[in-house]
């Protein structure tokens, strides 16, 4: 089924492995954030002023994937598909036109640079630097517009297994009201269509 999307930029879109993005969508305003990753305009500025918050308690967060085209999209999915098989790849990586990276709003964080962030935040006294991270996102990244799509246990309600690593931009305001409704982005969003 093919998502409405509120607004030029998809902010709003809901996408899952039942909703896509209609057919040659393709999100405006790209910039570079680093040499490999683009995101879009607001989106790019939001990640810098958080990755300046986060370096400012000396947490160093980076870009392991931004914006991906429906043709990377697909060479992911299969990828994933013959290394784990069909199964595995639908649960944990969206299919072409299904996925959140595709609105160039999205980013999967790593502390190093090809690595992502798989651990989940703590509730005792974070021992990791990936664990201070974990802790950092979950407290701060809505203050910068970033909030986490798919939380651990939430599989029912978004579509996807857990993943720590993968944030959405949808600005700071919106994302205060989402934090606030203790609902998994999916979940928001579908109320806010």
């Amino acid at each position: 089924m093919v998502t409405k999307l509120r607004g030029q930029d998809g902010r709003y879109a809901v996408l899952d492995t039942y909703h896509r993005l209609p057919a040659g969508w393709k999100p405006p305003h790209l910039t570079w954030v680093n040499k490999t990753q683009q995101l879009q305009l607001p989106a790019a500025s939001a990640w810098r002023k958080l990755r300046l918050a986060a370096a400012s308690d000396a947490i160093t967060l980076n870009i392991v994937s931004a914006y991906r085209s429906g043709g990377y999209q697909e060479t992911v999915f299969n990828r994933n598909v013959k290394k784990h098989g069909r199964a595995h790849a639908l649960k944990y990586v969206a299919r072409p036109g299904h996925s959140e990276h595709q609105l160039a709003l999205t980013v999967d964080i790593g502390l190093a640079a090809g690595a992502a962030l798989r651990t989940e935040p703590v509730t005792s006294k974070p021992a990791s630097k990936a664990e201070r991270a974990a802790n950092w996102l979950r407290d701060n990244a809505a203050k910068y517009g970033w909030v986490r799509s798919y939380p651990k246990g939430g599989i029912a309600a978004t579509c996807y297994a857990a993943e720590p690593w993968h944030w959405r931009f949808i600005g700071v305001q919106e994302a205060a009201k989402f934090t606030a409704s203790k609902l998994t982005l999916r979940e928001y969003l579908w109320r806010k269509r």
